[in-house]
């Protein structure tokens, strides 16, 4: 499980560290920032999810769209306190959560193909 939670962390945070570079973000405070909202939002989440009981794939799925969102605003509220702009803080938080989640759906995706294999 540590492991897991570990390489999860690790790779969220180079994504979306990675993403704010694309944006422009150039502040060595937020950049490093970022690391630091990850640990408060990534782990819970990905502790959540690891020891939770799901009924069905679909429930799993809400319930990681619903988590989504709110880390989606929790983040947005942590870039605030950095950037002092309430626009700019939910743009970052909206493109950095964009990438991770899509690139960590793309890499569960290869990972189930690879499973049937």
């Amino acid at each position: 499980m540590i492991p897991t939670l570990l390489f999860c962390f690790i790779l969220t945070a180079i994504i979306e560290f990675v993403a704010l570079l694309f944006i422009g973000v150039r502040r060595k405070n937020i950049l490093l920032y970022s690391i630091l909202i990850n640990l408060i939002t990534n782990v819970p989440l990905n502790l959540f999810l690891y020891l939770y009981d799901y009924k069905s794939e679909l429930i799993y799925w809400l319930i990681v769209l619903l988590l989504e969102i709110l880390i989606l605003f929790i983040e947005a509220v942590l870039y605030f306190i950095a950037i002092k702009k309430i626009k700019k803080s939910f743009i970052c938080s909206f493109i950095c959560n964009s990438y991770s989640f899509l690139i960590g759906l793309l890499i569960f995706i290869i990972t189930a193909l690879f499973m049937q294999i």
